[in-house]
């Protein structure tokens, strides 16, 4: 299968070919004793280390997330000779996700003064506190790792059944790159509007406090896994009947959020608190709180 002897004759021919593309990501790392970065409006930080004893976010609104990163593979082998042909494409392709991450060894701050934070595929790790505020929202959710594969042909009179027609054959799978919280003490999340959390993991080693001005909502977040085939393939010049096949098949996945706490675990909706296909557990109990909403 080599692309060095590649040929077009009169009477048969052949074409491998073989291609691919890459992406790299160089991350930006911070380390130090007490890290603080303050920005008068948004404070962005995508695909970033951060290591230290204590760190400090503050700006109006504050963004952490990831970089998505693709790579793909083809290969291409058309052939034939005579009335017999056979070309076949095979597609591959991978998406990756890469967090942005904190971990210190005492505590870590994020204060969005003027309007939301938002964790997408973000992993923070505190020895002792951890805590979020924010004027606005606060969102947790995480981002898509993909992988795809693909097989796209057309033949004529190939193999003993002289198998004519078309194909195409696809896999995709979707995985979730959650975002993670967790501290060995206490953890407070705290919006002068709404709490959501989809997909996302909070831990406390000792007490969780979760308050909205609003409402706070613990959902799941979903990836897609569909596999597709399609062909119109006949054998025997028809003679032998055909597939004609054309179906696909979809399967979502749901990724619970889970909120868990060493000790106690509050939460406390003005407007209302929603749990969906999540875990919300405390080793010494869990309390809820709403004005006007419900549970």
């Amino acid at each position: 299968q080599s692309e060095n002897d590649n040929y077009d004759g009169w009477w048969s021919g052949k074409y491998v070919n073989n291609r691919s593309t890459s992406q790299k990501l160089d991350r930006t790392t911070l380390k130090g004793k007490n890290i603080s970065l303050e920005a008068s409006d948004s404070n962005h930080l995508t695909a970033t280390d951060i290591n230290a004893n204590n760190v400090r976010l503050n700006g109006g609104s504050i963004v952490l997330d990831g970089q998505q990163l693709d790579q793909t593979q083809a290969h291409t082998d058309n052939r034939n000779s005579g009335a017999w042909i056979r070309n076949v494409t095979t597609e591959k392709s991978q998406r990756q996700q890469v967090a942005t991450t904190i971990n210190v060894k005492d505590n870590i701050a994020l204060n969005a003064s003027k309007g939301d934070i938002s964790l997408q595929n973000a992993s923070l790790n505190a020895g002792k506190e951890l805590s979020l505020d924010a004027k606005g929202n606060i969102h947790l959710s995480g981002s898509t790792t993909q992988n795809h594969s693909a097989e796209t042909g057309y033949h004529k009179n190939d193999t003993a059944k002289l198998l004519t027609g078309n194909w195409h054959n696809s896999t995709q799978e979707e995985n979730l790159a959650r975002t993670q919280l967790t501290a060995g003490d206490n953890l407070k999340l705290s919006a002068g509007h709404d709490v959501t959390a989809r997909g996302a993991q909070v831990h406390a080693g000792k007490n969780l406090d979760v308050t909205a001005g609003n409402k706070i909502s613990v959902d799941v977040q979903k990836t897609a896994n569909t596999h597709t085939i399609k062909n119109d393939k006949t054998s025997w010049g028809g003679i032998g009947g055909g597939e004609n096949q054309d179906n696909g098949r979809l399967n979502e996945v749901s990724h619970s959020s889970e909120l868990t706490a060493g000790n106690e675990l509050f939460l406390s909706g003005q407007q209302g608190v929603s749990i969906t296909g999540s875990k919300v557990k405390a080793v010494n109990g869990g309390y809820v709180d709403t004005k006007m909403g419900g549970l």
